[in-house]
Parts: structure tokens; C-alpha cells; sequence
């Protein structure tokens, strides 16, 4: 696999830890979606100093309808940071639709794109049904039994910053990748004061693991993620130990609406 498109599966990795197992979302007094509409957050990778890929992420500030059912659109994309040959040319288009209702997603499209392919990944989902469609482009769709608590790559981001970290410790969920139901277990380490840029901010430090990633790498594979310890609950930092090896992804730039924070 692509090293350019393992970066991108493993920065998505790291929101994938959002539901108590069988329960509800418990979510932040604080936080508000109406809050981060039209928000636009920009990560980069990096491998020993070297920047490797940028990641944006965007809520689209104007409502969408899917299905008749009002709902959030969430945006996803990624490019090189610099032109490196091992990196490939491999580009990602993703988008989440959220319902505003109950704050399930409804549809989820992930568009990889090269320079002699396109391939369409799309899940379409049917709560009340008790099922999603998946399929690949142009293969015919799957039925899946869809789990209490299954999400897709996209809405979980969002789904995590709403949480109450103080409301407990440990978490577990689903999702659904590769037309397949993986379950991620997460831990709420605590509060630590981290150096972000030149300045030092209180963060909420959470670690994931889960048996997803064995699907495309034997390595042992451990996230951590530092959260603002505020209403918005930005991911700041993510480290990413492979092996022996550690990626970092940090967020470079925030913008909400017209106002830019760096």
C-alpha cells in the first residue's frame, strides 16, 4: 500500500473512538454543531522533520437535504506537501453527510484519485433498517448488518470532539471500511500541558487501538491524540508509532467562518 494513502487511513484511524458500546453519545454541555459550521482545519504530516502530506477539513457552513432528512455535509481532502516520487500522485476526495436530528451519518463518499484511475467508495446508511449498502465503483453494492453505534471514517471526527471527556474513561464502537464492521477500543489518559507552536495549552490525551489496521499492516500500531481542552475540542497533535517509527500530524491552521487562528 502507498505510503501517501496509509497516512491518510492512519489520521482518520485516530478519530475512531467516539461511542460508549451500546449507549448513546454523552456529549460536551458546551458544544454546539451550529457552532463549527463553516470551519476549515488544515494538517500536516511529517516523518522525522519531513513534511509528507496536508490534510483539510471543512464543515460546510449551508445546511444539505439527503433523503428528505436535513443533514450536516462534511468535507475531506489531501494532497503532497512536497513533490517527493515515493509519495505517489494519489489524491482523496471525502464527504460525510451527518442528520442534524440524531447526529448519524446518512451517506458517506470517499473518491481516491490517480493518474490513470478514479475509485468511488460509497456507504449508504439505513439505521431504522438495520443495514448499509456498500460498494465500490462500478461492482454491484453489499448489504451489511449495521451494529448499534457503526459510523463511517469522516463523521466520527466530529463525533469524538463532542464528547464529555470527563464522563469517562474508556469508550467502544464501530466502524465500517473495506465493506467490513471493525470495533475500536479507546482510553481517556487525563488532562497534560503540551507545547503547541510557541505557545503551552492544556489538552485532553486520548490513545486508540483497534484491530482495523492488521487489515493492511502486520506492525503494532498505537495512536495518541491531543485534544484543546475547550468547548470546539480541536485534535492539535497526533502521534502515530509504527513499530518503531512515529509520524506526527499537527494542526497548522484553523479558520471558523472569516476569522483565521494560527
Amino acid at each position: 500500500m502507498p505510503l501517501h494513502r496509509r497516512l491518510f487511513i492512519f489520521f482518520f484511524g485516530c478519530w475512531w473512538f467516539v461511542f460508549f458500546s451500546g449507549q448513546g453519545l454523552v456529549f460536551a454541555h458546551s458544544f454546539n454543531f451550529e457552532d463549527i459550521l463553516g470551519e476549515r482545519l488544515e494538517y500536516i504530516f511529517t516523518y522525522i522533520g519531513l513534511p509528507l502530506v496536508r490534510l483539510n477539513l471543512e464543515v460546510d457552513p449551508e445546511s444539505s437535504i439527503l433523503r428528505k432528512i436535513p443533514c450536516y455535509r462534511l468535507i475531506a481532502s489531501t494532497e503532497r506537501a512536497i513533490p517527493l516520487p515515493f509519495l505517489g500522485k494519489t489524491k482523496y476526495e471525502v464527504k460525510s453527510y451527518l442528520s442534524m436530528d440524531n447526529f448519524k451519518p446518512l451517506k458517506f463518499y470517499k473518491k481516491r484519485i490517480r493518474p490513470q484511475e478514479v475509485v468511488e467508495d460509497l456507504i449508504d446508511f439505513y439505521y431504522p433498517q438495520g443495514y448499509a449498502l456498500w460498494g465500490l465503483s462500478r461492482k454491484p453494492m453489499q448489504k451489511i448488518p449495521l451494529p448499534k453505534n457503526t459510523y463511517d471514517l469522516l463523521s466520527l471526527f466530529y463525533y469524538f470532539r463532542a464528547l464529555d471527556f470527563s464522563s469517562g474513561k474508556r469508550f467502544s464502537f464501530y466502524i465500517i471500511f473495506g465493506g467490513k464492521i471493525w470495533p475500536v477500543f479507546i482510553k481517556v489518559l487525563g488532562r497534560e500541558k503540551l507545547w503547541v507552536g510557541r505557545e503551552k495549552k492544556e489538552t485532553w490525551r486520548v490513545e486508540v487501538k483497534t484491530p482495523f489496521t492488521k487489515s493492511f499492516i502486520k506492525k503494532k500500531v498505537k495512536f495518541t491524540v491531543y485534544f484543546s481542552d475547550e468547548p470546539r475540542h480541536i485534535p492539535l497533535i497526533v502521534k502515530l508509532h509504527l513499530g518503531r517509527q512515529v509520524f506526527h500530524a499537527r494542526l497548522i491552521k484553523s479558520s471558523l467562518k472569516e476569522e483565521v487562528k494560527n
